[in-house]
């Protein structure tokens, strides 16, 4: 089991994989910027899987407020989001989790989430109790997928 620095969100993406058929992210990014100064745009740094929302001021981006999934029903929502965008996910059936810098995800749910990819535990990059794995080190360098 991982410590409390990690978010365990695989109950979340067990069920919004299961629910996924009835999401269509580009009408909740739309109804997201209804609300005034909003931007909802996909994420380039993300492979295109997650959307931003941020307050705009036109220009450019002032705040972040999280990051709703693409493909699945569920949004990581920091703690300065409005309730007003929080609302209009639950009311749109979106999943919402606290946003946090690490998540855990089961390895059976993580299967369902994503296509054609190893499964690699990689706490040796972040645990100096672990010993370092220079083998899977040069995999990850690689860029094995």
């Amino acid at each position: 089991m991982y410590s409390s620095l990690y978010r365990d969100i695989s109950k979340v993406f067990e069920t919004a994989v299961k629910q996924s058929k009835n999401y269509h992210s580009n009408d909740i990014a739309g109804k997201l910027e209804t609300i005034n100064n909003i931007w909802c745009r996909l994420e380039d740094d993300s492979r295109r899987n997650w959307y931003f929302i941020c307050r705009t001021n036109g220009k450019t981006v002032t705040d972040y407020y999280g990051y709703p999934c693409s493909t699945y029903p569920v949004a990581l929502l920091m703690n300065s989001c409005p309730e007003s965008i929080a609302k209009l996910l639950k009311d749109n059936n979106v999943y919402i989790e606290k946003y946090c810098e690490h998540y855990y995800c089961e390895e059976s749910v993580l299967k369902e989430y994503v296509d054609d990819v190893a499964f690699i535990d990689d706490s040796f990059l972040y645990d100096n109790d672990i010993p370092f794995d220079f083998e899977l080190y040069s995999e990850i360098e690689e860029g094995i997928k």
